[in-house]
C-alpha cells in the first residue's frame, strides 16, 4: 500500500521559495496567536498601572500641605520616675566554681561587691537619663528570696551561714542600698514582699500568715531600722502575697513568683495562664493593674509587654548548671512615664 505523501505549502521568504509541512505552519500560527494574546493581556496591565499611577500622582498633587511640626530640645523636661528591683540575692548560698565549670561563684562577700557596683552604675544610668527628664522619685520593688534558707536538703551543710543569720545580713546589706541611694532622689519608696520560697520557715510553704512565718519579715525590719534616719526614705510593707503599687498613672502587682508552675525551665505558660486567671479575677473592681512584676525566676525577662521578670544576685547555680540554663548576676532597672515603662537595663555584675 502506497504511502500518503504529506502535503506541503510554499511560502517565499527574502525571495526564496520555502516549502513546509502543513501541520507545523498551523502550529507555529497558533503560538503566534498564543503570543499576540499574551502582549495584548500586558498591555491591558501596563494600561491599568499607568491609569493607577496618574490616580496616585493627582491625589498627591490635591493633598493640602502638613503644618510645620514644632520640634524643640529646649523647655521643661518631662517627669518619669525610676524603678530598680531587687530580689532572689540568697544571701547564705555558696556556689564554689568548680561545681559549675567556673560559670560563677558566690558567696556573702560578692554578694557586697556585686550590689554596690549595680548601685553604682544604676546611679550613673539615672544621672545620664536626666539629661532628658526629671527624675526625682525612685520606687525599690523589693520582691523576695533575699536569703538562701534551708529549704533544700543538705542546705544546713552548705550554706555559709543558718539562717538566722542569712536574715541578719540580708537586712543590714538592704539598708545599706536604701542608703546609697536615697541621697539621689527627691523621695524614695520601698514595696517590701515578704511571701516567697527560700525564706520560709517550715518545710511547706504556709497560705496562712504566710508573710509572718518569712524570714523576709526579718529581712525588712533591720533594712528598715537602719533606713530609719532617712528623711526621703519611706516603705509600704505588704502582709500578703501580692501587692499593688501605682507609679504616675500605671499599677504594678509585684509579687515573688514561686506560685507559678513551671518544669526544669522558666515558666513561660504558667505565666500566660496565670496572668489571665488574675486579670479575670480583679474585672469589674477597683484591684486591676497594668504591669505584673516578679522575682523568682533568675533570668530579666519581659514577657508581653506586661509581665516582667527580676533577675538573680547569684548567677548561674548548681540547679541552673544541672539544667542547661546561664544567668548572669543582674538587677534590673527602668522608667515609668507618661505613656508606661521604658529604658528597660539589666544591670548586670561579674
Amino acid at each position: 500500500m502506497k504511502q500518503k505523501k504529506k502535503s506541503a505549502v510554499r511560502f517565499t521568504v527574502r525571495g526564496k521559495a520555502i516549502a513546509a509541512d502543513t501541520e507545523q505552519v498551523e502550529h507555529l500560527r497558533a503560538r503566534v496567536a498564543e503570543q499576540e494574546g499574551e502582549i495584548s493581556r500586558l498591555r491591558s496591565r501596563i494600561g491599568q498601572q499607568m491609569e493607577l499611577a496618574d490616580t496616585i500622582a493627582g491625589a498627591v498633587k490635591a493633598c493640602s500641605p502638613f503644618k510645620p511640626f514644632p520640634f524643640s530640645l529646649k523647655g521643661k523636661k518631662p517627669s518619669v520616675s525610676a524603678l530598680l528591683a531587687l530580689s532572689d540575692w540568697q544571701i547564705g548560698e555558696r556556689i564554689e566554681g568548680r561545681d559549675i565549670e567556673d560559670f560563677g561563684m558566690f558567696d556573702w562577700q560578692i554578694a557586697q561587691e556585686r550590689m554596690y557596683g549595680i548601685c553604682d552604675d544604676f546611679l550613673k544610668w539615672v544621672n545620664l537619663n536626666r539629661g532628658m527628664y526629671r527624675i526625682e522619685e525612685l520606687i525599690l520593688p523589693c520582691l523576695g528570696d533575699f536569703i538562701n534558707g534551708d529549704i533544700h536538703d543538705g542546705g544546713e551543710h552548705t550554706n555559709e551561714f543558718p539562717a538566722p543569720t542569712q536574715a541578719a545580713r540580708a537586712g543590714l546589706l538592704l539598708g545599706e542600698v536604701f542608703r546609697i541611694l536615697e541621697p539621689h532622689f527627691g523621695a524614695v519608696r520601698a514595696i517590701e514582699v515578704a511571701c516567697d520560697n527560700h525564706g520560709r520557715t517550715g518545710p511547706k510553704i504556709p497560705y496562712k500568715r504566710r508573710a509572718q512565718a518569712n524570714y523576709n519579715t526579718l529581712v525588712y525590719t533591720i533594712a528598715n531600722a537602719k533606713a530609719e534616719r532617712l528623711r526621703r526614705f519611706s516603705a509600704v510593707f505588704s502582709d500578703g502575697l501580692k501587692e499593688r503599687f501605682k507609679v504616675g498613672d500605671y499599677v504594678f502587682l509585684a509579687e515573688h513568683g514561686n506560685d507559678i508552675r513551671g518544669w526544669q525551665g522558666i515558666g513561660y505558660y504558667g505565666m500566660e495562664r496565670t496572668l489571665g486567671r488574675e486579670a479575670r479575677k480583679r474585672m469589674n473592681t477597683d484591684k486591676t493593674f497594668s504591669y505584673w512584676l516578679m522575682g523568682h525566676w533568675h533570668v530579666p525577662s519581659v514577657l508581653q509587654d506586661q509581665i516582667m521578670i527580676n533577675g538573680c544576685l547569684t548567677g548561674t547555680t548548681e540547679l541552673d548548671h544541672a539544667n542547661g540554663r546561664f544567668a548572669a548576676p543582674t538587677q534590673v532597672a527602668f522608667l515609668v512615664g507618661k505613656h508606661g515603662y521604658f529604658n528597660w537595663t539589666p544591670f548586670r555584675s561579674k
